[in-house]
């Protein structure tokens, strides 16, 4: 295995869909950024890095 990326993402399962979802702001920029560094990293062999 090479590695996993995860980030926090916009909610809506049935429990926060009454206060309509938690998260509302992500994934953001930074969330984005940080898939694309991911991503880079696989694709140049690297893995991960800690």
């Amino acid at each position: 295995m090479d590695g996993s990326f995860s980030c926090r993402a916009f909610d809506t399962w049935t429990p926060f869909k009454l206060v309509g979802g938690i998260n509302k702001q992500r994934p953001n920029a930074g969330d984005l950024a940080a898939a694309r560094a991911f991503a880079g990293r696989l694709r140049d062999g690297r893995g991960l890095v800690s």
